[in-house]
């Protein structure tokens, strides 16, 4: 269906982009969720699964884009537009990432000090300190990709904050 701003729309978020998108929310409407992305090569399914794994590996794209903050916004607005409250869901990660961040600082709150590593695997120490360790390998991969430039600014400056404290 074309809309008077569809050109608008295809201008801002790539028109070929937003037919994919259209894609993905007429599998949703059609079958009750988002398509998935199956194992295997696309040659070998019938065509409906073929079609399905195409769009899943589209989405599985979108949601690594909006992970690593390479999504724009634009793009991001379509999505929760076209998928709804499932858009919510395609990025787990920055809850998860927040939490760890949250937990990080819970630590240095409550110890004083940041959470150590340790050259152990963190299933053969005892539960306290496995949950430290954790911390401390989360902590660090933080800085390292801080220091790389790979993190969005806003946690980059989280992870600067919590290395000061």
């Amino acid at each position: 269906m074309d809309f008077p701003f569809d050109s608008f729309v295809d201008q801002v978020v790539g028109a070929g982009w937003r037919e994919t998108a259209d894609s993905v929310a007429a599998f949703l409407g059609e079958h009750g969720h988002l398509p998935l992305s199956r194992m295997g090569a696309a040659r070998d399914m019938p065509a409906d699964l073929a079609a399905e794994d195409r769009l899943g590996r589209w989405v599985s794209k979108q949601r690594e884009a909006d992970r690593h903050g390479t999504l724009t916004d634009p793009r991001r607005a379509y999505l929760k537009s076209a998928l709804g409250d499932l858009w919510v869901e395609c990025a787990p990660r920055d809850h998860r990432w927040e939490s760890k961040a949250e937990a990080v600082r819970e630590f240095i709150d409550s110890t004083g000090r940041k959470p150590l590593t340790h050259r152990l695997p963190s299933s053969t120490l005892p539960p306290e300190r496995a949950a430290e360790d954790k911390l401390g390998r989360w902590l660090s991969k933080q800085k390292v990709a801080s220091n790389a430039g790979v993190l969005p600014p806003e946690r980059a400056e989280l992870v600067l904050e919590l290395l000061a404290l």
